[in-house]
């Protein structure tokens, strides 16, 4: 059976997130300083909780306790529906209040709560459960058992992860950094595929079981939704003070490389000419419209989509010559984060900024987030080639007064945080290449410009911001069509039947003549025998 096929059904109920599903001998074991830590009420076991016994005068209630257990025996002549089995009750006299941290009010007032239990210490533990849940309480997993931590949901905890680590700042500030945003998409889609998953159930095969599942994402978001889960899911489980050597790993299959066309030298310079409005054909010729004295290529009119134009016009080699992760630019600029740029008010967590200095030029990336940490967080310094541009922009912004650097021809900053993408899908149309192409792969082109100027993909990663397995794994080869093409040109067999027919040629001229040695010494008369000379002769 494959499997996909298999459905894991749980035997047991799963257990709550805040650890108190325990059993009566599990809290008969626990240590008085345990047990106090865990309940908070001062009580070193179950025998210390306030009970009145069946049989006391009056079922009179111990001095002074604010809460305790009743026992109800079943009436003596009960009827058709009154209750044959003897019962427990929770009375709360003084009104129980909730952790400072949990809000402080009043969690339980004064009231009687039936119980589930049928036997004293069962109801016991139930109360104390109770009113610890009421408080707010909650109890690490360092202290459950390993059956209790197996028996976790996984929503549950990476329900957890999602609100101490994926939550948006206090002061509701948008971060600029997507990442978060990703983050809670795959986790998300993950807990509507598998709701009922149990920790316990978390091994290789879960891959197969999610890739089976009927979600709507293609199969490469699906992997990419494994590896959040699984980071996540560590991470989630040392919230609840799980320890970090319990192993909770499964083998995600490499995805390798993605299939994506490779940019040529001539589809890059017809990109940043449509950025600046010329328009080709979709075999790279330009497009000819009628002009006063002959034709003349067409150029778009200085319209409403010229300003998205001419920040993309400074994005398409931005992206490709600092190879950065962001799929869309977000609204760059020159001053620091210290500054309040003029036109615009920033958060003050707005990070992406050029710092311009006589030595080079850096861009200050985003990142410093809890979420994003498999990145270096560092600067990514302009390449020397790409510099001089760079140093023009600056100038040109400098004289205008402009502290963007990508922004509207006449100046003014954009009203969203990221670049068009529209106005990029049109950029390619003008330029007559494919338009499945997206900002993104320009990336790739990066990857392709360090391949052939020979730098190795250790170096490149260190630039990107990245690791060298993320590159061949995330963005592939740009070249890889190319080197298809040029293998299916260049084998053939020819080579390898010259080699071995020079073999055979040197196999057989040492044949040939040790067929003449001995031909030789077949038809040469015998040597005339020679007496040998003795030392004293």
């Amino acid at each position: 059976m494959p499997v996909q096929d298999v459905l894991v059904l749980r035997t047991a109920k799963s257990t709550n997130p805040d650890g108190y599903d325990m059993t009566v001998e599990q809290a008969r074991a626990m240590q008085p300083a345990e047990f106090e830590r865990t309940f908070g009420l001062g009580l070193k076991s179950l025998d210390d909780v306030p009970a009145v016994q069946p049989g006391v005068l009056l079922e009179r209630a111990p001095k002074g306790c604010p809460y305790y257990v009743r026992h109800c025996a079943p009436p003596k002549n009960p009827g058709p529906k009154d209750r044959k089995e003897p019962a427990f009750d929770l009375v709360v006299k003084a009104p129980q209040r909730a952790l400072p941290e949990a809000g402080g009010g009043i969690a339980v007032p004064p009231r009687i709560i039936r119980l589930k239990a049928k036997d004293a210490d069962g109801a016991r533990l139930e109360a104390l459960v109770f009113l610890a849940r009421k408080q707010g309480r909650t109890r690490r997993a360092t202290d459950w058992p390993i059956g209790a931590i197996q028996a976790l949901l996984v929503a549950d905890v990476l329900r957890r992860y999602k609100a101490e680590c994926l939550s948006a700042p206090p002061d509701g500030v948008e971060e600029a950094n997507s990442t978060r945003r990703t983050y809670t998409q795959s986790i998300d889609a993950f807990c509507r595929a598998l709701p009922e998953l149990e920790v316990g159930d978390v091994n290789d095969a879960l891959v197969a079981r999610y890739l089976a599942c009927p979600v709507r994402r293609s199969e490469t978001s699906k992997l990419t939704d494994l590896y959040t889960v699984r980071r996540s899911l560590k991470v989630g489980l040392g919230l609840f003070g799980v320890p970090p050597t319990y192993n909770c790993h499964f083998r995600i299959p490499d995805k390798g490389m993605l299939p994506k066309t490779p940019w040529t030298p001539d589809e890059y310079d017809r990109l940043r000419k449509a950025a600046d409005g010329w328009v080709f054909n979709p075999d790279g010729t330009p497009k000819m419209i009628p002009g006063p004295q002959g034709p003349v290529q067409m150029r778009r009119a200085d319209d409403w989509t010229w300003s998205g134009r001419e920040a993309w016009r400074r994005a398409i080699p931005f992206k490709a010559y600092l190879a950065t992760r962001h799929g869309r630019l977000p609204i760059t600029r020159w001053v620091p984060p210290e500054v309040e740029p003029k036109g615009r008010k920033l958060p003050k967590h707005d990070r992406p900024w050029m710092e311009v200095t006589d030595h080079g030029i850096y861009y200050h990336r985003d990142g410093e987030v809890h979420h994003d940490g498999n990145k270096r967080r560092g600067a990514n310094k302009v390449p020397v080639e790409f510099e001089p541009e760079v140093r023009a922009w600056y100038e040109a912004d400098l004289e205008r007064g402009c502290e963007w650097v990508f922004h509207k021809r006449d100046g003014s900053p954009y009203t969203g945080r990221k670049l068009c993408r529209e106005t990029f899908d049109n950029i390619v149309k003008d330029a007559g290449i494919d338009p499945d192409r997206i900002p993104h792969h320009l990336k790739d082109l990066a990857v392709e410009w360090s391949d052939e100027a020979g730098m190795d993909r250790d170096t490149l990663a260190a630039h990107a911001d990245t690791t060298a397995r993320t590159l061949g794994r995330t963005y592939g080869d740009p070249r890889r069509e190319a080197l298809k093409e040029k293998a299916a040109r260049q084998m053939s067999q020819g080579p390898w039947r010259e080699r071995g027919e020079r073999k055979a040629n040197v196999t057989r001229l040492f044949k040939e003549a040790a067929g003449r040695r001995a031909a030789n010494a077949e038809t040469a008369a015998p040597l005339p025998f020679r007496r040998r000379r003795s030392a004293d002769s």
